[in-house]
């Protein structure tokens, strides 16, 4: 555990690794993604974000359990990317890759995994496409999907 003043890591876990005070209720990190899972972004980094919903007062061993859930979650979602892209693909609102050409590739692989946001038992991995809008897909507890959706 670490400082909750915003100046150090929060929580710093064994395979999140630091997460730090966000936004109140929320702690923010980063995974570095091997590139078999998704690759490096166009600079070269393999980082993706991660945002975790925390509820006032969870400290010491409970924000560790919880961490360690939302982990888990995360974990289970990152193994399955592939099926999860290609559903987010077909499920997406109407439209969405029109503006692509087919020699761009399938729709699944337009999609480029930005970042992860765990709230409540929920998760959800937000995809960007080449445009200035992004593709979230909601899953629940159990990692089956809730929503597909257009965010700006």
């Amino acid at each position: 555990m670490g400082v909750a003043d915003g100046s150090g890591p929060v929580v710093v876990h064994p395979w999140l690794g630091k997460l730090r005070r966000h936004q109140p209720g929320e702690l923010v990190g980063s995974l570095d993604l091997d590139p078999a899972i998704r690759p490096p972004r166009m600079n070269g980094s393999r980082d993706v974000e991660v945002v975790l919903d925390v509820r006032p007062g969870v400290a010491g061993e409970a924000l560790l359990e919880h961490v360690d859930r939302c982990a888990a979650r995360i974990r289970d979602a990152l193994g399955r990317l592939g099926a999860i892209r290609q559903f987010t693909a077909e499920h997406a609102p109407a439209g969405w890759a029109a503006q692509y050409a087919p020699e761009s590739g399938s729709p699944a692989d337009l999609l480029f995994l930005d970042y992860i946001e765990a709230r409540g038992d929920e998760l959800s991995l937000v995809f960007d496409f080449g445009d200035l809008d992004q593709l979230g897909v909601r899953l629940d507890g159990q990692g089956d999907v809730l929503e597909v959706s257009i965010r700006a």
